[in-house]
């Protein structure tokens, strides 16, 4: 029994018992022949295992044709969007891109979500550039077909800053004014900038984090990243983007964006949503499992388990390791992915040790939803939360990570946070002391 950081679908693979190894090595040449010639469609690829497969063919990629790429996952809805983008970097360190749907106003004044438009922002902005080696970017099948600024649009409207570069600070700070961004003691939002002397703080439209750049005359000695409530530096830059305006002059589709070099690959779309691709995913076949492609899954291996069903119940925990010992006899790979040390812990103390010890059970950290069965290969991956019964959204842990942002970029709107004496920041007259809120009536209303 070992413990072990998540391993790349091939590294995984390469230690299976493989049943139909020739099969795999023939999607292999296929995921890398160019031009393309027909559709590669991967049948029976149960839902969990789909992140695990898109890694591979990332890893694929990345070995057969290492000029670099992107592989365009368009996804069937935004459930399925998010639970791989959550599930991806488990699997690999493959850079994964995310581009949101267009946030919809459903009424006269509302304003797009900020967050939503930032990562839109953020994520044209790297489509724009050249991948170096194979990224992945995520997105609803419709969203090809959305208006965006055109490619190179942002680039002609940015500022690329580096330290030991020298540039005129006025130069700079006049450039944010003519770009609409405002001029604030205390930067706490994106389009605002702050000077104080030769320090620069600038919080630029597709950015997940504000920048401080210190000048010594002419010359950037410094960048930095900071934090917004505590104004303290978190890391340090080499160099630093600003997008000067949040579109361009010139709008296009997000198709555009393709180049011939890159590949798609639809998941669980149907031909009269996505009518051209390279690659398909689905999750069902006529075929049966005995007579499947090497790559064909299955989800749920153990079942079933409700909160507290393992932890509780004997019986449950006695199908578990009759399962493992059955996998065990037949040589089979066991892979199991629990969030922190902490529950791989509480695991063991539920579980007789031969019995983990015997199957040769290996333990990863990572965050998967379900697992999942790879039959040809004899490879099970199994899951913390079926097996105790927590279940978790995707789209519920990303808009945990949005709401903390939110928070984070909000400060204290709450007046009841601060207490007398405590210093602030006006927005309009810079640095105070707090002393107290009054009240008073205008108009017959309380204010």
């Amino acid at each position: 029994m070992s413990k072990k950081r998540a391993q790349k679908p091939s590294e995984v693979l390469a230690c299976c018992d493989w049943v139909q190894m020739k099969g795999l090595e023939k999607l292999a040449t296929a995921a890398t022949r160019w031009p393309r010639k027909t559709v590669t469609t991967l049948d029976q690829i149960a839902e969990p295992a789909q992140a695990f497969w898109i890694t591979w063919f990332l890893e694929t990629l990345n070995e057969g044709r290492p000029e670099g790429g992107t592989l365009w996952i368009l996804c069937r809805d935004v459930t399925q969007q998010d639970r791989l983008a959550n599930e991806l970097p488990v699997w690999s360190e493959i850079p994964v891109l995310y581009f949101p749907q267009h946030d919809a106003v459903h009424f006269e004044g509302a304003l797009p979500d900020p967050e939503t438009a930032s990562e839109r922002l953020q994520t044209l902005h790297a489509l724009g550039r050249p991948a170096e080696r194979w990224r992945a970017v995520l997105l609803h099948h419709e969203s090809l077909e959305e208006t965006v600024p055109a490619p190179g649009s942002l680039e002609r409207q940015e500022l690329q800053i580096e330290v030991g570069s020298q540039w005129d600070l006025q130069k700079i700070a006049l450039d944010l004014e003519e770009a609409d961004f405002d001029r604030v003691p205390q930067v706490f939002e994106r389009g605002q900038y702050a000077q104080r002397g030769g320090i620069l703080d600038i919080f630029s439209w597709q950015a997940t984090d504000p920048v401080r750049i210190e000048f010594f005359d002419r010359d950037v000695e410094s960048i930095r990243v900071f934090d917004i409530d505590a104004q303290t530096s978190v890391r340090q830059l080499e160099r630093t983007s600003l997008l000067l305006k949040d579109s361009g002059e010139a709008f296009g589709t997000l198709a555009e964006y393709i180049q011939k070099s890159d590949r798609t690959l639809a998941i669980e779309c149907g031909e009269d949503e996505v009518a051209d691709t390279d690659i398909r995913f689905t999750e069902f076949s006529t075929k049966s499992l005995s007579h499947a492609a090497p790559w064909a899954s299955t989800d749920g291996p153990l079942g079933e388990f409700h909160a507290g069903d393992f932890v509780l119940q004997e019986a449950r925990r006695q199908q578990f390791t009759q399962q493992l010992e059955e996998w065990a006899a037949d040589n089979w790979q066991i892979r199991m992915y629990f969030n922190n040390s902490g529950e791989v812990d509480r695991f063991k103390e539920l579980v007789p040790g031969p019995a983990l010890e015997g199957a040769g059970v290996v333990f990863c950290e990572g965050r998967l939803a379900k697992g999942f069965t790879v039959p040809a290969a004899k490879l099970a991956v199994l899951t913390d939360a079926e097996i105790f019964g927590r279940y978790q959204h995707g789209r519920t842990q990303r808009l945990f990570k949005r709401v903390s942002r939110q928070r984070k970029f909000s400060g204290a709107s709450d007046f009841t946070q601060f207490q007398p004496d405590d210093y602030v920041v006006h927005a309009e007259y810079g640095i105070g002391r707090y002393e107290d809120i009054e009240k008073r009536e205008r108009n017959d209303q309380v204010e």
